[in-house]
Parts: structure tokens; C-alpha cells; sequence
């Protein structure tokens, strides 16, 4: 059973991380697997236009209702373009990776930017009921790649339990400096030598 007070925790602390507030701000943000509704509830309150929250199982918390907020059990029904897709432990839930980040970007502005953070599994691939797919940055990196974004310019903060990006959905899909370092050398090598926060404050 998924303890919402934990996820509620790490939302705030993705959000606390940088500065989000002047981003959030009057933007139209997608909340992309919604759950009991608490981040879209937190960009209401952090001024956002409006939150287009979506969820398979669309069970949200009635007390997080807002009138700019609008709940969707499907990403076929929304048909507006968000500034920022905020994916918060979802995609190692999904089958495909790359083709729900596709499906995502289809949403997304053009100076738009996808925020997702999942479990960071570098020390410790446990195992999850529901969890497919176990993540380090070097293979979130790749996802995002392979998945057509920006990735040149994207921005990370790595934590022993979390990893956090935020990815600009229009770019140079050139790898970031840190890969480029590491991919003159070898194919192949320990994430653990990639730097554990990148541009997250810029």
C-alpha cells in the first residue's frame, strides 16, 4: 500500500528543491498519474492557471477539489497544451517508458518542460509490488533520449532514494556534458562518477 504522506513529502521537497514557484505561476501544468490529487491541490496554491489532473484510476481526494483544477481518467480527453508535465513516481510503473514520455511531450509546450521523479535505485534494486522497471540516472537519461526531448539541456538532482529531473521538451538531444566526459572513455561506466546534482538550481 502506497503511504501518501511519503509521496506528499517528496513532492514538497522536489518543489522546495528550486525555485518552482515563478514557474508554476499562472502556468497550466499536467498532472500525469494524479493519484489522490495533492500535487495538483499544491499548483493550485502555488498559483497556478490551471492543472489538468489525469489518473487511470481516477480516485482523488474530494477535499483537493479547485475550480481550476480538472480531473481526467484518460490522456486522450485532454486536449490542452500544458507549460509543465509533472510525472511524480509513475513511470516505474509503466510498461513502455519511452512511449508514455512520448505521450507525455504530445502535451507539452514547446519551451514546455517535463518535472518526473521516481525511486533512484543505483544502491538498492529491490523489488516493489507494482514497480517494472528499477531506475539510475544514466538509464532515465536515455529513456528521455530515446523518447525525442531535449536532453542536452536537462537538469537533475540525485538522492540516495530519489532521482528528480526536469526536461526540456525542444532541444539538442546531444547528451549532457557529464555523459559526453564519461562516454569519451568508455561506453560504459559506474553512474556513481556522474555529478549528483546538474543545472538544478538554474
Amino acid at each position: 500500500m502506497t503511504d501518501t504522506r511519503l509521496q506528499h513529502n517528496h513532492t514538497m521537497a522536489f518543489l522546495d528543491s528550486f525555485e518552482s514557484l515563478k514557474r508554476i505561476k499562472d502556468a497550466v501544468v499536467m498532472d500525469s498519474g494524479c493519484g489522490d490529487g495533492f500535487a495538483a491541490h499544491i499548483f493550485t496554491t502555488l498559483g497556478a492557471k490551471l492543472v489538468l489532473a489525469y489518473d487511470p484510476v481516477l480516485s482523488y481526494n474530494p477535499e483537493y477539489e479547485h475550480q481550476h483544477i480538472k480531473w481526467y481518467d484518460s490522456l486522450k480527453y485532454i486536449n490542452r497544451i500544458c507549460n509543465i508535465c509533472w510525472s511524480h513516481h509513475v513511470i516505474e510503473h509503466i510498461d513502455n517508458p519511452v512511449e508514455y514520455l512520448r505521450q507525455l511531450k504530445n502535451h507539452v509546450a514547446s519551451s514546455g518542460e517535463v518535472w518526473l521523479s521516481c525511486p533512484n535505485t543505483e544502491h538498492d534494486a529491490a523489488f516493489s509490488l507494482g514497480h517494472i522497471h528499477n531506475f539510475t540516472i544514466g538509464n532515465l537519461v536515455a529513456c528521455f533520449g530515446k523518447a525525442g526531448y531535449g536532453i542536452r539541456g536537462m537538469k537533475w538532482l540525485v538522492t540516495p532514494g530519489q532521482l528528480r529531473v526536469r526536461v526540456p521538451v525542444c532541444g539538442s538531444d546531444d547528451w549532457p556534458d557529464p555523459f559526453i566526459l564519461k562516454l569519451k572513455n568508455s561506453q560504459h561506466f559506474n553512474v556513481h562518477e556522474l555529478p549528483r546534482e546538474w543545472r538544478w538550481k538554474q
